[in-house]
């Protein structure tokens, strides 16, 4: 019997493999229309989550300097009476949403419209990167689950420019992975280059991302005289501001920053000057994050988002389940990510760039929102490798049925987000009905009370200034500063030094504002939830100088 009978005999008599599929509606083997049907989904899907709180980041900077710009005062920061020079953030996103601000007023939630549109703008873009990696289904479920992951909702829900730089930063990977598989001439360099220089102007990780692309050109492809134009072209473009911000503030990068990494770095250290001991043990220490923050961000079910959906582990004694998913998750992700590298593309191999960048500063997944779609990828080609038949006969089902299962619970919870849970813009109002226009508030640990680490101000643009214990001190005892209003939390002990240096109670913030146990109780609350009440202050009390 030759090899043809036998082969003939086989596929009488034996039973075919098991092999689970989901039926697919036939439009959506049309590349074009399902990316449309992608882009709607995704659309509805943020519509729903306006219904958020704003999301307080350090993008507020940039709102501030918008407002500076829309008032034709420069880039400068207008929440403090001194106005200073902003440097730590480019100019970019400020002016992109400067126009917008002239239009709305100080209505800033119609910001959050600019990043969500700006990041389904990607979505076509993202699309062609991955169907050279994958096929079209599998492309088109990745970009619904990195579309509608909870943290892509809440980095697109901030009034800043998150959408704008995932469309720059899609668009530059777009170019230098088309350079790849073409012959490029010299002004191809250009795009490449503005691109750059562009997204370098929304964060200051443009650097890192120059760099980055300027190296793939010139050692990967070893198209020498393309990155060479790349190099001249970005410098060129980019100098000006890193010669504005030395001029300024004597920092090329900007004095919060590198403070900041020199801090993280020196952190424990017996000295603070950052050595390469220090700076090693905290990038491994930044690195033992990793498991926890992928498992959360791709699973939200992990024991980083508190135990929802799963408080039974915890419960009763399970814990070990959810540590075991984020590193099982972790190391598929790994797997994955090393078996794209071998196609030797821009994404993988700036990734590894990026992700040494991170722990040096502080690894937060938050960067990685941009190429969430390609760590969706990179676990399903991880799973698949190391479960080889099974991945195909109905393991990826039910990958894919549980992670919609708790996508959907964890967006849920930011979707429909109780109304009790009001953002911190509501609680200005009553100061705007006591405090002058043009004043500035004083607020001990604004950091806190904003919900983030920068001064903003409110509707009727009165100052808000942050201030720690000691500088509250420093002020009560200086006789010729200009402060006359002071916000502290009503339970602050520092009322009563207040009261002593003869400043006059207004007004308290009415208890009303605060969401009580009572509506509370019969919530389920997610992890965000929980660390948004969590990070709500208590009512504060608003103090007046005398005027003299």
């Amino acid at each position: 019997m030759d090899d043809a009978e036998k082969a003939a005999l086989r596929a009488k008599y034996e039973k075919p493999p098991l092999s689970f599929s989901i039926p697919l509606p036939p439009w959506l083997s049309s590349p074009q229309l399902g990316v449309w049907v992608v882009c709607l989904m995704l659309l509805v899907g943020y519509l729903f989550s306006l219904k958020m709180p704003l999301q307080r980041s350090d993008d507020f900077y940039k709102v501030i300097g918008g407002w500076s710009l829309a008032m034709g005062k420069g880039y400068c920061d207008i929440s403090r009476p001194d106005a200073p020079f902003l440097t730590k953030y480019p100019p970019l996103g400020s002016l992109v949403m400067a126009p917008f601000m002239s239009l709305v007023g100080d209505f800033l939630r119609p910001l959050r419209l600019l990043s969500m549109f700006s990041y389904i703008a990607s979505i076509p873009l993202i699309y062609r990167l991955l169907i050279t990696r994958t096929n079209h289904h599998r492309a088109l479920l990745i970009l619904v689950l990195a579309g509608l992951n909870p943290l892509t909702l809440r980095i697109l829900n901030f009034e800043g420019n998150g959408g704008i730089m995932i469309l720059l930063v899609v668009a530059a990977i777009t170019i230098l992975e088309r350079v790849r598989d073409t012959s490029p001439n010299n002004a191809t360099g250009i795009w490449p280059g503005i691109l750059l220089a562009t997204f370098f102007y929304a964060h200051r990780t443009g650097i890192v991302f120059g760099a980055g692309s300027i190296l793939y050109l010139f050692f990967v492809l070893r198209q020498r005289r393309l990155a060479i134009i790349t190099a001249l072209l970005f410098g060129t473009l980019a100098f000006p501001w890193l010669l504005r911000s030395y001029v300024v503030s004597g920092h090329w990068i900007s004095p919060e920053y590198e403070a900041e990494i020199v801090g993280r770095s020196t952190e424990g250290a017996a000295t603070q000057t950052p050595g390469l001991t220090s700076l090693l043990q905290h990038m491994l220490s930044e690195a033992s994050q990793f498991p926890t923050q992928v498992g959360y961000t791709l699973f939200p079910w992990s024991r980083a988002s508190g135990g929802q959906p799963w408080p039974f582990l915890t419960a009763h004694g399970f814990v070990w389940v959810a540590t075991f998913s984020e590193w099982m998750i972790a190391i598929l992700v790994t797997i994955g990510w090393i078996k794209a590298l071998r196609a030797r593309r821009f994404t993988e191999m700036y990734l590894v760039l990026h992700s040494l960048m991170l722990l040096v500063f502080f690894f937060n997944f938050q960067y990685f929102m941009g190429f969430l779609p390609w760590f969706y990828l990179y676990l399903a080609d991880g799973a698949q490798q190391v479960l080889g038949k099974l991945w195909q006969r109905g393991a990826r089902i039910g990958f894919v049925a549980i992670l919609l299962i708790l996508l959907a619970k964890d967006t849920k919870a930011f979707w429909l987000m109780p109304l009790t849970f009001q953002d911190r813009d509501l609680r200005w109002g009553w100061v705007a009905k006591v405090v002058p226009e043009r004043e500035a508030v004083y607020y001990l640990n604004l950091g806190n009370y904003a919900f983030s680490q920068m001064r903003y101000f409110d509707s009727g643009r009165r100052m808000a200034v942050g201030i720690t214990v000691a500088e509250l001190e420093s002020l009560l005892a200086d006789p010729k500063h200009t402060a006359h209003w002071m916000c502290l939390p009503k339970t602050s002990l520092q009322n009563t030094s207040l009261q002593r240096a003869g400043w006059q109670p207004i007004v308290v913030e009415p208890d009303s504002i605060m969401p009580r146990a009572e509506q509370l109780k019969d919530l389920e609350l997610s992890a965000a939830q929980q660390a948004f009440l969590d990070r709500m202050e208590p009512p504060q009390a608003l103090w007046r100088r005398p005027v003299e």
